[in-house]
């Protein structure tokens, strides 16, 4: 992709005549072989007979819109015609190509953009790190011993941070479309639950999931997100003051690693320097959510078991990643009880965050520590489900809560490690969170050399 390829940059290009479908569509093409395990199916043919069409459209001075041509990338969960939706799963091999597009994807061919290939993920969408032992982990190379790449939406985030498409789809349930842009630098956005249709989308709890995207900058976020609704400047993005909540005792609360910690404060920092009212108080919502996940488990472990009861039993169980296994059969230990439990809570706490934001939005750390090593993942599952836990301890507060939440970079560790901020706004205000997120990354701009580390949170 051409230096300075986010969305604009793209759309710019393709209108002068400095680029063209077809460019994008073969330079993708070729980058993709230097990512590998990014993606688990490419169509080159179609890719290409696509940007030919898009090509003509703009010859013809009737391109679909200002992005027709540009490629994108589906996680393989979700449904585009002429792709068989693996679910990052052995367990699907015998499924033909999708028919259909989902209706997130067929919207957006619909304004000429290209699907580039569907996306590598965790197996069933069901886990915070990423690993997938059938179509391989992505990211390897990006690191020297390698790290994980965070889950589930995998693919997707290492996609956009190896600059092969500047959008990509994916889901998230617990925090799927927060981890992975925390462990390479990339934004993350999970919408309402219902801000756009989930048809077309491989279930995994059902009241939990939802659709959004990774991208490189909030303003291409903003740009996908009107795209994906139709309705292109529906977002306003003007200056207006940025009122964020802190619950300083909660952020010390979580257990944050101190490498991570000096990031975060210093992000918090930069922010009050820049001019943003930062508020500090307590937000009571934030330590219910935590302590009921914590005592309880999550419900969406429930609902994942239901989902997938039918592939515990030989022959599919021996097509399924053992620690995937070993997840859903604890999803499947938990009381109906505790899970109705903790749905009403679910409702009560939703109203209670509508609250205490008061038209402001809530900064959390998206996770409390650097991308993990691979390697004692892979080679021990023990590990691997108590890191997994860890990873996504703070992300299941916003989909708990079905909190609109864009993860974006705050800055990198002394080791050179990416670290992220989460903002999250109540259920249904995600217009909100995402002006302010386009304010923070603005804000945070040149601090994001992070060459001034402190440690501790401010005071």
């Amino acid at each position: 992709m051409p230096d300075g390829g986010d969305l604009p940059a793209l759309a710019a290009g393709l209108a002068s005549g400095e680029v063209s479908a077809g460019d994008l569509a073969r330079d993708f093409l070729d980058r993709v072989r230097t990512s590998p395990a990014t993606f688990i199916s490419v169509d080159a043919e179609h890719l290409l007979q696509e940007a030919r069409a898009s090509d003509g459209r703009r010859r013809s001075g009737e391109p679909l819109s200002p992005y027709d041509g540009i490629p994108f990338a589906v996680k393989d969960n979700i449904d585009a015609a002429g792709y068989r939706t693996t679910n990052g799963s052995r367990t699907r091999a015998w499924l033909g190509p999708a028919r259909s597009d989902a209706p997130i994807v067929a919207t957006l061919r619909a304004a000429g953009l290209l699907v580039a290939g569907k996306t590598n993920l965790s197996e069933f969408a069901f886990s915070g790190l990423g690993l997938n032992p059938h179509f391989g982990t992505p990211g390897r190379h990006r690191h020297d011993p390698p790290r994980a790449p965070g889950g589930s939406s995998a693919g997707s985030a290492i996609a956009v941070a190896d600059n092969l498409v500047a959008l990509a789809l994916g889901t998230d349930t617990a925090g799927s479309l927060r981890v992975p842009p925390a462990f390479t630098g990339t934004v993350g956005f999970r919408a309402t639950s219902n801000r756009y249709p989930m048809s077309g989308v491989v279930p995994l709890a059902p009241s939990f999931d939802t659709l959004g995207a990774v991208t490189r900058t909030v303003a291409d976020m903003i740009a996908f997100d009107g795209l994906a609704r139709g309705r292109p400047n529906d977002v306003a993005t003007a200056d207006d003051e940025i009122e964020i909540l802190v619950d300083r005792p909660f952020l010390r609360f979580c257990g944050v690693a101190p490498d991570v910690e000096q990031v975060i404060d210093n992000a918090l920092r930069d922010l009050r320097h820049g001019g943003a009212r930062i508020l500090f108080r307590r937000l009571e919502p934030l330590w219910q959510v935590s302590d009921a996940i914590a005592r309880h488990g999550w419900p969406g472990g429930f609902e994942a078991y239901r989902q997938h009861a039918a592939l515990l039993a030989p022959p599919e169980r021996d097509l399924v990643d053992p620690r995937v296994l070993a997840r859903l059969e604890l999803g499947g230990r938990t009381d109906p009880d505790i899970v109705a439990e903790l749905m009403a809570l679910r409702v009560a706490a939703r109203e209670d965050f509508e609250r205490e934001a008061q038209g402001a939005v809530v900064f959390l750390p998206t996770v409390k520590h650097v991308p993990p090593l691979l390697a004692p993942l892979e080679a021990d599952d023990r590990r691997f489900a108590e890191m997994n836990l860890e990873t996504l301890r703070l992300t299941m507060i916003a989909s708990f809560l079905d909190a609109p939440a864009v993860a974006l970079p705050a800055g990198l560790t002394p080791d050179g490690l990416p670290v992220s901020l989460s903002l999250l706004a109540p259920r249904g205000h995600d217009g909100r969170v995402l002006v302010a997120a386009s304010h923070v990354e603005r804000l945070l701009g040149s601090a994001l050399s992070f060459s001034r580390l402190r440690s501790g949170f401010p005071h």
